[in-house]
């Protein structure tokens, strides 16, 4: 019976110690890696802030004033319109957004379809609305 004993602890032991070593290896060479990256960039410099999203809006685009839409039915600069069946209104960061997210009259760039509809609209930001004035 001690045979048996002394037999089992040799082997947990025996078998135990290598996994337990390797453990401690891959975790040491896991926190060397992570404090190496640390003080390699702790002196460079942070990186330059984000841009904004270029958009390009078409020449042709009409300034105007949109006033929160009615189902299809809008106002642009007072006069009604309505939007086409596939019109798309993005917005200052170039998501498009459904009509209904539209509460209050705001400054966009918009162009109409062959039948004078609006088809697409971008909501100004302010820097675009700014530099319309000049």
């Amino acid at each position: 019976m001690l045979k048996k004993i002394a037999l089992v602890v040799v082997l947990s032991f025996g078998l135990a110690a290598p996994a337990h070593a390797q453990m401690v290896g891959i975790l040491g060479n896991l926190v060397n890696r992570v404090m190496n990256y640390i003080i390699d960039n702790a002196n460079k410099p942070p990186p330059p802030p984000p841009v904004e999203p270029l958009r390009v809006i078409p020449d042709t685009a009409v300034n105007g004033v949109m006033s929160p839409p009615d189902g299809r039915d809008i106002l642009m600069d007072g006069e009604p319109k309505r939007l086409s069946p596939g019109a798309t209104i993005r917005d200052a960061n170039n998501r498009i957004l459904l009509p209904m997210y539209i509460t209050v009259a705001i400054p966009v760039r918009y162009q109409l379809d062959r039948y004078q509809q609006v088809h697409r609209v971008w909501i100004l930001t302010p820097r675009e609305y700014a530099a319309l004035d000049q």
